[in-house]
């Protein structure tokens, strides 16, 4: 018995119209055979319920398009076209079988509406079925929908799939099981699955590979910020440190090239430390003429801006305020080398109160600044 399904009624204007309330007639009721494989197929109240049941838990199923719909079952043929016409979006129950509601592509839209392609097929695998009790092996009820196929010649005979196509127009019978592919045997094994593990179990795997993916990139989020924090921390004490490189080696970077040093310290602290120590000290406080040719007699012990800072200080003392000899470009240097040592040795000693760091760092620097 073969079964022909309209899914477009010809309007009074001789146009292809879809149905009023969207939904298509993909699968009745009924008893049919299936000429090429000697079954019977029974499409009864137990198969409608499997068949619907299974579409809605594999539609719940994360990143699901929908069901395809080809032309004339041709995804089943490696040597043909896989176009989809169309994907199944929904699946309902009705007295007289089941109805869905479809998202054509451009190509099934068009092919539907002008009545290039009127009926519908459905496709189940031979595993997909169960034998019928009370009956014969060959009498089988259908358990979940596998494919539709837009068709002109649709009477529900292929089995192993179930094209429900007639044979090929050259008189070839449609291919009796689809075999999986090498690439698919070697994907499934990747996952865990056995090298014939069923498509619903490896999207199954897929689906839970994706859900760990996004569980982990939430997780490293924390992470990736605590990374960036920490990299602005190093940032600042890096600063800190070639501040203090600066001052403790001034006798060996020539006037006006301080700029330099200091990017090449922040580049490579390490080699530039190594480099500068291999430089030699300027001695300070050597005579040197004056343009009317006078010679002065410099203090030659000491650091000049060191002294100046003293004086300042002790002129603040005296004064009970700031001296102008303390807002001196070596005096705020030197002050500025002060803070950021201390705040290097308060990160390498926690424990370290700022007085205590304070004070060890300027006796460290006076000291340098006076040897």
């Amino acid at each position: 018995m073969s079964l022909r399904l309209t899914i477009l009624n010809r309007s009074s204007d001789g146009k292809f119209t879809p149905p009023a309330d969207g939904w298509y007639h993909l699968v009745p009721r009924g008893t049919y055979s299936h000429e090429e494989s000697g079954t019977t197929q029974v499409l009864d109240d137990k198969a409608m319920e499997s068949l619907c049941n299974r579409f809605d838990a594999e539609s719940a199923q994360p990143n699901f398009a929908g069901l395809l719909i080809d032309f004339d079952h041709f995804s089943y043929d490696p040597g043909k076209s896989s176009e989809a016409a169309g994907w199944l979006q929904k699946l309902q129950r009705r007295p007289d079988g089941l109805y869905g509601r479809i998202k054509w592509t451009d190509a099934g839209e068009s092919a539907i509406r002008n009545g290039r392609y009127r009926f519908v097929s459905p496709t189940w695998m031979r595993s997909d079925c169960e034998p019928v009790s009370g009956e014969d092996a060959k009498t089988l009820r259908p358990l979940r929908l596998d494919s539709l196929a837009l068709t002109n010649s649709p009477n529900l005979r292929g089995m192993a799939p179930l094209s429900n196509r007639n044979t090929d127009p050259r008189g070839a019978a449609m291919p009796r099981e689809t075999k999986p592919t090498k690439k698919m045997k070697t994907v499934c094994t990747l996952l865990g699955l056995s090298p014939d593990a069923a498509e619903d179990a490896v999207h199954g795997e897929v689906a839970k590979l994706q859900n760990r993916l996004k569980t982990a990139e939430e997780a490293s989020a924390p992470l990736k910020n605590r990374v960036t924090t920490l990299e602005a921390e190093n940032k600042t004490l890096l600063e800190a440190q070639v501040e203090t490189d600066l001052v403790i080696h001034k006798h060996r970077i020539p006037k006006g090239q301080e700029a330099v040093w200091k990017g090449q310290l922040l580049a490579n602290r390490g080699n530039t430390l190594a480099l500068l120590a291999g430089l030699p000290e300027a001695k300070p406080g050597a005579t040197e003429a004056t343009p009317a040719g006078r010679l002065h007699n410099r203090e030659t012990a000491g650091d000049p801006g060191q002294r100046i800072l003293r004086e300042a200080d002790r002129a603040a003392r005296q004064r009970g305020a700031e001296g102008e000899a303390a807002n001196t470009p070596a005096a705020k240097r030197l002050a500025a080398a002060i803070r950021n040592r201390a705040t290097q040795l308060q990160s390498q000693d926690k424990k370290l109160s700022y007085t205590v760091a304070f004070q060890r760092a300027k006796k460290e620097l006076e000291t340098q600044n006076e040897e």
